[in-house]
């Protein structure tokens, strides 16, 4: 008869220590996945926004000059000659100088968020005499896992895209050659003229 009320505080000890577990493994993992995106995102992820920038206007700039083709003769020639890869390096400069300054206010951030996060949950699971241990083992495999993924969909997925549409840009190529047919009729040579002016 004795029996059950003396149960009662160890199952209530029981699912308030599974609670406090959960809660500990759960704030330590959003800890530790928040900061390390957040690190990810102003290093690794940095450099292949950099490169992005770069490859997709050297794309934009090659394979547009292929399509000069629907230009006639010296006008096409012209045209192609301009087709450069845009030198970038003044804006290069004044984004990395931006960058830096947002770079340190987002690492004093991760920072913060990672201390007390931290301090938190080792505090809470000395009290309750939890196995820490364990916490941080589930939650370095589940870091693990998240970086790998991470790592891969930057590398070999985001980097690799290309937004531009080829034939929307094919499109506005035979727009323009419809034009300068027709500019070509009103006025023979109008178009050259422009174009030698601006060389």
């Amino acid at each position: 008869m004795n029996s059950s009320p003396s149960l009662q505080p160890i199952q209530t000890s029981s699912k308030w220590t599974r609670w406090i577990y959960s809660f500990v493994t759960i704030l330590l993992s959003v800890t530790l996945i928040s900061t390390f995106i957040g690190a990810f995102f102003f290093t690794y992820g940095n450099q292949i926004e950099e490169q992005i920038v770069k490859d997709q206007s050297a794309f934009l700039a090659t394979d547009i000059a292929k399509d000069i083709k629907v230009f006639p003769g010296v006008v096409g020639a012209r045209v192609a000659d301009g087709m450069k890869t845009p030198d970038m390096s003044a804006m290069d400069i004044q984004a990395e100088e931006h960058n830096k300054v947002v770079r340190s206010k987002a690492f004093k951030v991760l920072g913060i968020i990672f201390l007390v996060g931290l301090v938190v949950s080792i505090g809470i699971a000395k009290w309750q005499k939890l196995p820490l241990w364990n916490i941080v083992r589930e939650n370095l495999v589940l870091l693990l896992a998240v970086a790998v993924v991470e790592f891969i969909f930057l590398t070999f997925v985001i980097q690799n895209v290309y937004i531009i549409d080829p034939d929307l840009r094919l499109n506005v190529f035979r727009d323009l050659k419809s034009r300068f047919m027709t500019d070509s009729k009103n006025s023979p040579g109008s178009f050259e003229l422009i174009l030698k002016s601006k060389t």
